[in-house]
């Protein structure tokens, strides 16, 4: 039996303080959760690395906290 996998990457973030609080993040989740719920297979996992306060908006659209059974993780090069 073939099992088809999908995996991609959507990064948003602003350091910007000029454009955070303006709604765009929620905006931009209205249309990916549509997305999500009109294109993936309802065996899908979708995950995501926020980061706080912004774990509030994620939570507004269902997702919950993975830990202590996950965790995110990352791996900065040294840019010495």
């Amino acid at each position: 039996m073939a099992t088809a996998v999908w995996c991609s990457t959507l990064s948003i973030s602003s350091s910007n303080p000029e454009c955070q609080g303006l709604g765009l993040g929620k905006l931009i989740m209205e249309h990916l959760m549509a997305w999500i719920m009109q294109e993936a297979d309802e065996t899908a996992i979708i995950s995501l690395i926020a980061d706080i306060p912004a774990d509030g908006l994620y939570r507004q659209f269902g997702f919950d906290y993975s830990r202590p059974e996950s965790v995110g993780m990352e791996y900065q090069w040294n840019r010495d």
